[in-house]
């Protein structure tokens, strides 16, 4: 379920930076690789690093229930290296988009708001990832399976918050806001923010 739910959180970050890029081919292409990418990684990392839990009975002290622990901490390391690989990616990738909205003047509200929550959230994510990697690699497992938890829900908040702000800030927008996609100077034509009426003298 941790996986399942840190890789659609990954497809909500790449959708958003794909729409930062205009929807051009090639970042698609780009974008397309490197989900698949950190996502072949990540469950493989998380398949070996299940393979080798051993589970041990509460059973001779009265109690219900197991615990368990891994082999190595080696593999769930891994997994979220290639997690935090992938968000300094994204993170790269909005910086170097966002640079270049703010050379041009184009950014209108919405391009500030899919900005804001774009370095916010990418942040956000890297702190997190590079923790939960320091804490295995001391290991500190039992911290590390504590915070794995607050990774998760971190990731599923902003995944959901991203969604939120996009449509508040979609349901805001008047006729004077500039699109995010500026088109070529030959196709451009100039528009009234508001319809016409017509005036009988």
């Amino acid at each position: 379920m941790t996986l399942v739910q840190c890789l659609l959180a990954d497809v909500i970050v790449s959708l958003r930076t794909w729409v930062l890029w205009d929807r051009r081919k090639s970042v698609t292409a780009v974008l397309v690789v490197a989900w698949m990418c950190s996502t072949g990684v990540a469950i493989f990392y998380d398949v070996s690093s299940a393979q080798g839990i051993t589970e041990t009975s509460y059973g001779d002290l009265g109690l219900s229930g197991c615990s368990f622990t891994l082999a190595s901490s080696t593999p769930l390391g891994n997994m979220y290296i290639a997690w935090a690989a992938y968000e300094m990616f994204m993170f790269g990738m909005t910086l170097l988009r966002g640079i270049s909205h703010w050379r041009d003047g184009t950014m209108a509200r919405m391009l500030t708001v899919l900005y804001r929550d774009a370095f916010l959230v990418s942040l956000a994510f890297s702190i997190l990832a590079i923790t939960e990697i320091t804490l295995i690699h001391t290991n500190q497992l039992l911290w590390s399976y504590a915070f794995s938890d607050v990774y998760v829900a971190v990731k599923a908040v902003c995944a959901g918050r991203i969604i939120l702000n996009i449509r508040e800030a979609a349901l805001s927008l008047d006729g004077w806001d500039i699109p995010t996609l500026v088109l070529p100077a030959s196709e451009e034509r100039w528009r009234p923010p508001f319809p016409e009426e017509e005036t009988d003298f």
